[in-house]
């Protein structure tokens, strides 16, 4: 033979038996499921017969058909002739059942448990004489009798005859051209036990949308609570869709579908809520951790988002196919930038709150992509997506009560740095636990004891320093005499420049200690600690400051005071504003002008306690400068250094006397007076003040009120702050 023929015909040959190999088969007889009914429900899945454009209720149909995997979409399929089963608009699955023969001598009931189709479908049993059906929506032939139906169904039946049960499945997908067929698989078993497993997944089904929806009504309360913050507004939206998407793909369809949210109704909601999920996600990451999410990817997901979610709302059914595969790279897209944006954001920060979101997104990413990864291959029997979401919920409740613990902890340090600002004691005079609690306008009237302290001489002091001479000088003073205001139960309310201002509410004799305490303190740190501060001085500075040791005079005054918040809604602070204020602040200056220490005013002096009365000096009734009305001082001997108090206590009676002389008008008894104390007594203030008035200087006596001229700086200072 000829070897070019003998070629020729093997290769014929050759490709016959791989055409014969790879082409579909005919179906002799339905493929048989052996079911058990003494445990629970089995899902059919595997190989059924299937008949593309025809339904039919008899397996000896004699029609075309192939074997097609369920759960699957027939997409995929080669059907007899060459076609292609995207092309396929409708057609009948169909398979039998074996059931053991005691359920047909018992008659066991039986069902079929039909889960919900994306288009429309009918369930028939056929079994010895007997037949059943039910439908979700209703299936057709032709386009214009196609009523599709979101919803599952159950069919009750039982076996018959030889324990044979042909089972028919009619579907049509007209209206949404996408996906056709049954894409999840069909449960069989005893009667109770698919109503038990039907009522178990109920109940998962009711927790898993319930708990959806609880966190997005909580998250709604936060973003209403706290409006600044938009993590909890995208949590809120981002739960509400799930819950919505999962409802209308679990069993709740079977009894509370409403009728009037029809097929198209519900694909649309299905539909648009592929994107709208993955948008609202990078937001909401995007906001807890703010910058995150690189604003060019974001703004791109925001338009993909909102678009593709918009689109089904057309009502155009033939773009829900084009939607569904856009918005399911979208989201992987979407998935790919923020697990790189939270990786990237975790290895700069360092932030194990970060680490802990990305954990969360993980999760909720891998259940996405297996649910594409499932539409994609027709088998969508369960959506893993919600479960993600809760996976999802719990990360970020971790990561969100980190959050807040770092907030409170961040709350208390700036609560106590701004408590440096703003005294404890004023807060409590207010009524308020913490600065969070104070409002514009609050205010207390109340009787408290101010205390005015200041350093003498500061000014000249200062022109011979630098400006962190200055300021080291006065941090170190305020450091050592501060103390002692909390110490006698008082509170500093003010730093002014060299002065400060401190407010007693509980008694005078508080305010007079804490100004003996300070005194007394003010002599251990005249000369070595400013030294200390001025090293980088030049040597005739420290020279001019040595040599001049500080000292300060302290003025103290009670009465009625008004405490409160002064300013605008974006600037206010605490003060207080009352006369009290202003004469202890001229008691502070009339230190300077008597010569001593710590004056007091009659009203400080009457409420002291026994010990601390013994230890004043009367000076006589006094009218200062800005009041009309004189007031009776006093001086606090107990603040001068041990031997000139010890000398002004030991001449008290001849200063009383000449002090009377000097007020009865008797001017050279009065003068002759002091001066024989002055001479025996050097350095006492008021003796040397007594005898200038009585030469004319300073201050003048009129029916026996010493009439003070002079006003420093520093009641000037008080004023403008009181």
């Amino acid at each position: 033979m000829n070897p070019l023929r003998l070629a020729f015909r093997a290769w014929i040959l050759a490709t016959a038996l791989v055409v014969a190999a790879y082409a579909p088969k005919v179906s002799a007889e339905p493929p048989v499921f052996e079911v058990p009914v003494d445990r629970g429900p089995v899902e059919l899945a595997g190989e059924w017969e299937f008949v593309p454009g025809a339904f039919i209720e008899s397996v000896d149909h004699g029609l075309p058909s192939v074997r097609a995997r369920v759960p699957a979409s027939w997409d995929d399929l080669v059907l007899p002739g060459g076609g292609r089963g995207v092309d396929v608009r409708a057609g009948t699955y169909l398979a039998r059942l074996r059931v053991p023969a005691h359920a047909v001598t018992d008659r066991t009931p039986l069902a079929l448990a039909f889960p919900y189709q994306i288009h429309a479908a009918r369930l028939i049993v056929r079994s010895g004489l007997a037949r059943w059906e039910v439908s979700s929506g209703t299936p057709a032939l032709r386009p214009e009798d196609e009523r599709p139906l979101h919803r599952p169904v159950r069919l009750d039946f039982s076996a018959q005859g030889e324990g044979e049960v042909d089972v028919f499945v009619h579907v049509s997908s007209h209206v949404e051209r996408v996906r056709g067929g049954l894409r999840r698989a069909i449960a069989f078993g005893p009667q109770s036990a698919v109503e038990h497993e039907r009522r178990t997944l109920e109940w998962r089904e009711i927790f898993l949308v319930g708990t959806l929806g609880l966190a997005a009504l909580y998250h709604a309360a936060l973003a209403l609570l706290r409006p600044r913050e938009r993590a909890p507004l995208w949590f809120a939206l981002l739960a509400a869709v799930m819950a919505v998407r999962t409802l209308l793909f679990t069993n709740f369809l079977e009894l509370t579908s409403p009728p009037s949210i029809g097929w198209l109704t519900s694909q649309q909601i299905v539909y648009s809520t592929i994107a709208l999920p993955v948008f609202l996600t990078l937001r909401y990451l995007d906001a807890l951790f703010p910058g995150m999410v690189a604003r060019a990817a974001l703004r791109a997901s925001d338009f993909l988002g909102l678009a593709l979610a918009l689109i089904p709302w057309f009502g155009v059914t033939a773009t829900f196919a084009f939607v569904s595969n856009a918005s399911q790279l979208y989201a992987l897209v979407a998935i790919v930038v923020g697990i790189g944006s939270l990786v990237r954001h975790a290895l700069r920060s360092r932030d194990g709150l970060a680490y802990g979101a990305l954990l969360g997104f993980g999760t909720l990413a891998a259940s996405a992509v297996r649910d594409i990864v499932a539409v994609r291959i027709g088998q969508t029997s369960v959506y893993y997506a919600p479960y993600g979401l809760l996976g999802f919920m719990v990360s970020q409740a971790l990561v969100v009560a980190g959050q807040n613990e770092r907030a409170r902890r961040h709350t208390e340090d700036l609560l106590r740095s701004i408590s440096n600002f703003v005294p404890k004691g004023f807060l409590e005079l207010l009524g308020r636990r913490d600065l969070s609690e104070v409002r514009l306008g609050d205010a207390v009237e109340r009787d408290l004891t101010v205390l005015f302290a200041d350093i003498r001489g500061f000014t000249s002091i200062s022109e011979r320093l630098g400006p962190n001479e200055i300021f080291g000088l006065l941090n170190e003073w305020f450091g050592r005499i501060g103390p002692h205001v909390p110490a006698h139960r008082g509170f500093i309310d003010k730093y002014i420049g060299d002065a400060i201002m401190a407010l007693f509410p509980r008694s005078p004799s508080d305010a007079v200690r804490a100004a003996v305490a300070m005194q007394h303190e003010a002599a251990s740190v005249l000369v070595a600690p400013t030294q200390s501060r001025l090293r980088t001085a030049s040597s005739s500075a420290i020279e001019a400051v040595s040599l001049r040791p500080l000292a300060i005079g302290i003025g103290i005054h009670r009465g009625g005071t008004m405490l409160g918040t002064i300013g605008e809604r974006d600037r206010f602070e605490a003060t207080v504003i009352s006369d009290a204020v202003n004469l202890a602040a001229r008691l502070e200056q009339a230190t300077v002008t008597l010569g001593v220490r710590v004056l007091v005013s009659g009203e400080v002096a009457e409420g002291l306690d026994a010990d601390l009365r013994g230890e004043l000096r009367a000076l006589g009734a006094f009218q200062v400068v800005g009041r009309r009305r004189p007031i009776e001082l006093f001086e606090v001997v107990e603040a001068d250094p041990e031997g000139l108090r010890e000398r002004k206590v030991a001449y008290r009676a001849r200063f009383e006397a000449a002090r009377a002389a000097l007020v009865e008008g008797r001017n050279e008894e009065a003068r002759l007076a002091f001066e024989a104390i002055a001479h025996e007594s050097p350095g006492d203030g008021v003796v040397a003040f007594f005898l200038r008035a009585l030469a004319g200087e300073g201050a003048r006596v009129v029916g026996g009120v010493v009439v003070l001229h002079e006003k420093s700086g520093a009641s000037s200072k008080a004023r403008g702050t009181a």
